[in-house]
Order: C-alpha cells, then sequence, then structure tokens
C-alpha cells in the first residue's frame, strides 16, 4: 500500500496490487497461518480438505475448486508462505500440492511431518492415492521457489 501511495504522490500512479490473502500470527505457544481463500462457508464450486491431530491442537486445512488450490489454514502447523503463494498463484490443482507438500512444511528440524496424514485424509475422501514426490529439502524447497514453472513439481 505505501509503495502505491508513494508512486502516485509522486505523480507516477500505479494500480494497488494486494497479492494473495495471508495472516500470520502466534497465540501464546500455537501457530496460525492464512493463505488465499478460506471461507468460512463453502461455495458450491469449492472443497476442503481438513485434518486435525488426534491429541494435539493442530490442524490443516486446504480449500480448493476441481482447477486449483485456493486457499491454506493452519493451526499449530507452519508452512511456507511462498511456497503456499506460488501454488494459488500458479493455480496448481490439488494432487500436485499434496504430491510436493513437504516443500510448504516450516516446522523445525525434527518436528513430525504431517503431510502424510493430509494425503491419508484426501484418499479416504476421494478414494485418490497421492504419491509423495519430494521431502523435506531445503534445496529443493530454494530451487522450487526460483523456478517461475509448474510443471516442475
Amino acid at each position: 500500500m505505501g509503495e502505491t501511495l508513494a508512486s502516485t504522490l509522486c505523480g507516477k500512479p500505479v494500480n494497488y496490487n494486494p497479492g494473495i490473502w495471508f495472516n500470520s500470527a502466534k497465540f501464546f505457544n500455537t501457530e496460525y497461518q492464512v493463505y488465499g481463500e478460506i471461507n468460512p462457508t463453502l461455495p458450491d464450486d469449492q472443497r476442503t480438505l481438513y485434518w486435525q491431530h488426534p491429541e494435539l491442537k493442530k490442524s490443516i486445512r486446504i480449500n480448493y475448486t476441481d482447477q486449483a488450490v485456493i486457499g491454506f489454514n493452519l493451526m499449530g502447523v507452519r508452512f511456507r508462505q511462498a511456497v503456499c503463494e506460488k501454488w494459488i498463484t500458479a493455480k496448481t490443482d490439488i494432487e500436485s500440492v499434496l504430491a510436493c507438500l513437504e516443500l510448504a512444511l516450516f516446522d523445525q528440524e525434527f518436528s513430525p511431518n504431517y503431510a502424510q496424514h493430509i494425503r491419508e485424509v484426501f484418499q479416504s475422501i476421494t478414494g485418490v492415492s497421492v504419491i509423495p514426490r519430494e521431502n523435506r529439502n531445503y534445496n529443493r524447497v530454494f530451487s522450487f521457489l526460483k523456478n517461475h514453472q509448474t510443471s516442475s513439481l
């Protein structure tokens, strides 16, 4: 907003592009993140994939349409904002996101990997088994973020 205002005030007006909606906060010891569209009531053309840890205060919600993932909501689990935004902007389909979900994991090293649990929930809902294609590897994350093509997923 500030850059748009400054440019306009200097006589070079530009359109304001807010980008992908995000919110990241920490309530005591609980991380909370939202990227993209997470509607309280799903429209008919959207679906949600929801996983909740059976004992801890951790959950992951991914909203998507037939064509693409549109939003992430995380409680007690951290994802990389840049990875989530790239998937949303590139209109990446849910199966491709789930196959590479490890790229988004941003929790501390050696913390549990909940990606497989999310894939299992997806399979129980849809009957589709998604095979993981990534592990928690920083070099692969940086390569993914530098690449402008989603075909490299």
